[in-house]
């Protein structure tokens, strides 16, 4: 698990979980990185050093930089910093209350309370300075989904290369609160932006799978300054097909042939949807997205499963046909929820296009 937070706009509230990932590298450095030690001292320059261990596990310290302020601390390469590592390549940070647990804490030691940061104090894997290697994905889920549905995606995306990803709860999915009323998909993108304006994020890749391609095409027309590249996966509406009805029985075309890990994760995140799933609904099937495609000046790649029900080929041509630099690629073998069931084709089509100069 990542860092977690919850972020509120205009009444509604997002969660947003940010990871780092470091694939199989010795050394990550850092450009300008703050660590906060249990004295309270700052810490900059220097390297993160990944320690792969023959047990699996991942030793993570640092080595060399300077101390500012506080306690000078160094040389800290013997000694732990606030960053865990998993032996599947996922960095996060260790979060005890508001404070993460900084340079030279054990993870056996409890917090030293005189030097938690303030409540609006970030936390290492928050802080602007850490540079993993662009890109910066943003992950948008479908209706009825919640951000748990990309973790296949986000560690395959991990092994590939250093990168960070901020996977979202739209409000009212997953587990983040629901608003007062269903937001439309235009103000769902308004709270995105809103939210990568808060982070003064760069280098962002927005990647929207079904209906959240939707809020991500919003999301680069409306305010094209956050987004650098954007991918749409499996987008919705067909106009063709825009009726509740159609929709119903197109996902249930494409679950009869899918594993049964993806029909219970996704009868899951529909459970944990709510009672007003039918007004989320509603606010997809009013949105056109069509008439916004024309708008997108950020490159875009189109991903379809090979046998999406949901998502057909002349459709998903179309959407890419629409856009002012749009690309259209297939998974084989996969159908709409592509990203569920064995994310590494997905990842190594994404990854490819974003890097791409």
């Amino acid at each position: 698990m990542g860092d977690i937070a919850y972020f509120t706009h205009a009444g509604a509230t997002l969660i947003a979980e940010t990871a780092f990932s470091a694939p199989r590298a010795d050394v990550l450095q850092l450009d300008v990185c703050s660590l906060g030690t249990r004295s309270g001292a700052e810490r900059q320059g220097g390297s993160i050093l990944v320690d792969d261990r023959s047990d699996g596990s991942r030793a993570v310290s640092a080595e060399g930089g300077r101390s500012v302020g506080g306690a000078g601390v160094g040389s800290v390469r013997d000694s732990s910093v606030g960053i865990e590592s998993t032996s599947d390549g996922r960095v996060g940070g260790r979060s005890v209350g508001a404070a993460s647990v900084g340079v030279g804490a054990s993870a056996g030691d409890p917090p030293d309370p005189g030097s938690a940061p303030k409540p609006s104090s970030r936390s290492v894997p928050e802080n602007e300075g850490y540079r993993p290697t662009p890109p910066m994905y943003i992950l948008i889920h479908g209706i009825g989904m919640g951000r748990t549905i990309f973790a296949d995606l986000v560690h395959h995306l991990g092994k590939i290369a250093p990168t960070r990803t901020i996977t979202i709860d739209l409000p009212g999915y997953g587990e983040a609160p629901e608003p007062a009323r269903v937001l439309t998909i235009e103000r769902t993108a308004d709270l995105i932006a809103a939210f990568l304006r808060s982070r003064e994020l760069t280098g962002v890749v927005l990647i929207g799978h079904s209906m959240g391609t939707q809020v991500a095409v919003e999301v680069a027309a409306r305010h094209p300054e956050s987004v650098e590249k954007l991918v749409l996966v499996a987008p919705t509406v067909d106009p063709r097909e825009r009726t509740a009805a159609w929709q119903i029985m197109r996902l249930a075309q494409d679950l009869a042939v899918e594993s049964p890990r993806v029909v219970f994760v996704g009868a899951r995140e529909y459970l944990r949807a709510g009672p007003h799933l039918r007004g989320k609904f509603r606010a997809m099937l009013v949105h056109r997205p069509e008439t916004t495609y024309p708008r997108v000046a950020a490159p875009t790649l189109v991903l379809r499963g090979e046998n999406d029900f949901v998502c057909s080929r002349a459709w998903c041509r179309f959407v890419a046909a629409s856009l002012a630099d749009g690309r259209l690629a297939e998974v084989e073998g996969h159908g709409h929820e592509t990203m569920i069931r064995d994310a590494a084709p997905a990842a190594a089509l994404i990854d490819e296009f974003a890097r791409a100069g």
